[in-house]
């Protein structure tokens, strides 16, 4: 009872990779604690204050701080004493209070970092433009202030997109931390900036083949993939205009070497031209998509399909399987042929842009042999 505790909580995916844990600081209440029944009055609830550093000696038994009984605490001044602490050292200040049924409030806590004893205030500082003098990192482990692997940098008051080469050869497969800090003219260095990453032997995913197909009230979506290495899933994407995609749903990676196979069915298919492409993500949330296919729903008896229709420059023709060429023709509707393209056997799409005709009805001919087919467009 009375004690401050820390709570992790993390969740794992579908690939079996845990998260980082997220944490969150509580305290046990004395078992059976009534629920305030005696607070004393609102203007006298908060009565004592103390603080520790460091280590936790149990709530009472931290350096007692001076206050005056109030409900709320501001601008206190306390002289915080530093002495057994060793010179350049990060260490954490944990301040609570207490109230007046006797109950301690969680510890705040803020990091800071110890002086040489004595120091001057910069009396011997350099000038500022040169008050950065040097930078190490280290990986998951702090070797100490000093003992770290030096980056080198040139002295400044201020540095940004300096390159470095981390050296990860030793490291395991797996999450790592990166640590880096600062080192100032006057001798002293900075708390250390943290960054995770991963190391494995990453080879890039490799996408062997992505095919669309209409079935039966569905769009049948076929992936092939390889060299699945740090792979956390799949987000199969659609889009009605071949430009703004959104998820209809995902996979998620088998993440192993090898050859794997993935099927996912469009349910709910939309009538016209559909786009769709696949965004494989990274277990780092790195990402990258696949090539975008285009399919149709409608309008395959008649040939093609037209997408998008009204249209303001940029249309995708999509054809029906043909092992024979054909010939693409726009016309005004007037029958004035202003384009004619030579459509090649065997292709499924087309992008044609129609941005220099003038607003209006147009007519695209699809001709096969002595067929001939034909759909209306209109030009906004």
């Amino acid at each position: 009872p009375a004690t401050t505790n820390h709570l992790f909580i993390r969740t794992k995916n579908a690939a079996g990779h845990w998260s980082i844990a997220n944490e969150k600081t509580f305290v046990v209440a004395i078992t059976n604690d009534p629920a305030y029944v005696t607070a004393a009055g609102a203007p006298q609830n908060i009565i004592a204050a103390e603080y520790f550093i460091n280590t936790d000696p149990g709530p009472g038994n931290g350096t007692a701080i001076a206050v005056t009984a109030a409900t709320n605490i501001s601008d206190l001044n306390t002289i915080i004493n530093t002495s057994t602490l060793q010179p350049s050292t990060t260490n954490q200040l944990f301040i609570r209070t207490k109230n007046a049924e006797g109950h301690w409030s969680i510890a705040n806590a803020k990091q800071f970092v110890v002086s040489i004893t004595n120091d001057p205030a910069y009396s011997n500082a350099a000038p500022a433009s040169l008050n950065i003098v040097q930078a190490e990192y280290f990986i998951d482990t702090d070797p100490g202030v000093g003992n770290a692997t030096p980056v080198g940098i040139t002295a400044s008051g201020e540095i940004s997109n300096a390159a470095a080469t981390i050296h990860t050869s030793t490291l395991g497969n797996g999450q790592h931390h990166l640590f880096l800090r600062t080192k100032n003219a006057e001798g002293y260095w900075s708390i250390s900036n943290v960054k995770m990453f991963i190391t494995g032997t990453v080879v890039p995913l490799h996408l062997i083949s992505f095919e669309a197909s209409n079935k039966l009230k569905m769009v049948s979506l076929l992936w092939k993939t390889e060299n699945e290495i740090n792979t956390s899933s799949f987000s199969v994407e659609r889009s009605e205009d071949g430009i703004h995609f959104y998820s209809i749903g995902s996979k998620a990676a088998y993440n192993t070497s090898g050859t794997h196979h993935y099927q996912f069915d469009d349910t709910q298919p939309l009538n016209g031209v559909s786009f769709y492409r696949l965004k494989q993500i990274d277990i780092d949330l790195s990402f990258s998509y696949s090539d975008i296919l285009p399919i149709a729903r409608t309008g395959a008896d008649k040939g093609f399909a037209v997408s998008p229709n009204p249209a303001i420059d940029i249309i995708s023709v999509v054809f029906t399987a043909s092992n024979r060429q054909r010939n693409l023709r726009l016309l005004h509707s007037n029958g004035t042929l202003l384009k004619t393209i030579m459509v090649p056997a065997g292709s499924k799409n087309i992008q044609l842009n129609v941005a220099g005709y003038a607003k209006g009805i147009y007519m695209l001919s699809l001709e096969d042999g002595a067929i001939r087919t034909v759909q209306k467009l209109m030009k906004q």
